[in-house]
């Protein structure tokens, strides 16, 4: 069922309703997730009527949630907490909604066939076997291990629902815009905790520390799809508005201070120009212009963490030549040594998910570590 004027009225009012009560809780108590539990009884029955009637308003509502979301951690081991956030709850909900719908109504069919299918429900099932052995050895609490791989089929719910309800191109617009919304909500988020109380930008709710890499991360990304429909499309007012839109996320980013954020935008910014069949020439005239005036220009503090990667550190030796990298990308070379050393030792299937004792994890290395080789082929075909 496509999202009429009036049901898109009542999603926003919904939504507004939503993020107006989960900020007064998370006021109020931001650390409690027993104050959250009155608001999830209330609103559960609510969100999946919703979801029931129109899966498109319920996905709407998702996609403000995973980044507006309060977060709590239910403990952890050696430095890997297991986190829960609202919007777990709420996928979860509307899942169950869409499940029900679809036993109610034959013609929706459970599952739509697509190429990721295959490898998702296989990575699925080796990291049920390789985390069902690691706990019987003994290599991986039972408790840890069940939630992360809730996490990761909670990843893949999300990929079905959305794979099984778009439809056409309006709702696309629809998803995307809300997407481009949530963003720029973030990011001015971001900026005003940057500028009043001197950190590291990152997205709200995500406790004292904050992730800030996984912002940079996720703006990116966010600029990206933005950056690609600014080229391709013809209405001068989109164009205005992505524009700005650009212009004001690229704050939030630079000032996340992520070193791995900084050479994944240079890389969106050239898949860009290899990808793209308009406007490739200013496109790469822009792209020179900024790598040489950018560290000139945003010199301290924004490049600050890119310069000191090779002040002072760890020593290594690389092709004869003596480099020299600070604690942070040290401890990325010591979770690669500490992943394949582990890995080693059980090849196949690793020692389940959940497991490992570094505080940086590679992706690559943690898959390695956690489910093996077989993991990894899953993956790599994922």
């Amino acid at each position: 069922m496509p999202i009429k004027n009036e049901q898109f009225n009542f999603a926003l009012i919904i939504v507004l309703l939503f993020i107006a009560l989960g900020i007064i809780f998370a006021v109020l108590r931001p650390d409690s997730l027993e104050s959250f539990l009155p608001f999830i009884l209330l609103s559960a029955p609510i969100i999946f009527l919703v979801a029931f009637v129109n899966t498109d308003i319920a996905l709407v509502l998702l996609i403000l949630a995973m980044l507006l979301s309060p977060e709590f951690s239910l403990g952890g081991i050696q430095g890997r907490d297991i986190v829960v956030r609202l919007d777990d709850v709420l996928l979860f909900i509307i899942f169950f909604a869409w499940l029900t719908k679809t036993a109610v109504n034959k013609q929706l069919g459970l599952l739509k066939q697509t190429i990721l299918v295959p490898p998702i429900l296989l990575y699925i099932v080796i990291c049920v076997l390789a985390s069902g052995i690691g706990v019987l050895r003994g290599t991986v609490p039972f408790v840890r291990s069940f939630f992360y791989i809730l996490k990761y089929i909670e990843y893949f719910l999300l990929f079905f629902l959305v794979a099984n309800n778009v439809r056409d191109k309006k709702q696309v617009r629809i998803f995307v815009a809300f997407m481009l919304i949530t963003a720029l909500i973030v990011g001015i988020f971001a900026l005003y905790m940057t500028f009043s109380q001197g950190i590291r930008a990152t997205a709200p709710f995500e406790g004292p520390k904050g992730e800030a890499n996984t912002l940079a991360g996720y703006l990116i990304l966010m600029m990206g799809i933005a950056g690609g429909i600014f080229i391709y499309t013809r209405s001068l007012r989109l164009r205005i508005i992505l524009g700005t839109f650009l212009g004001i996320s690229i704050w939030p980013f630079l000032y996340t201070y992520s070193r791995s954020g900084l050479i994944g935008f240079f890389v969106m910014y050239l898949t860009l120009i290899v990808l793209v069949k308009r406007m490739k020439v200013p496109l790469l005239l822009s792209f020179v212009i900024l790598a040489i005036v950018a560290p000139l220009i945003f010199q301290k503090p924004i490049f600050w963490r890119a310069r000191q990667t090779f002040v002072r550190g760890q020593h290594y030796s690389v092709m004869g030549e003596n480099v020299v990298l600070d604690e942070s990308a040290s401890a990325r070379i010591r979770s690669w040594e500490d992943s394949l050393k582990q890995w080693m030792e059980r090849p196949l299937l690793g020692y389940g998910v959940g497991s490992g004792r570094v505080m940086y994890d590679i992706q690559y290395g943690r898959v390695l570590r956690e489910v093996g080789l077989l993991g990894m082929i899953a993956f790599s075909w994922l």
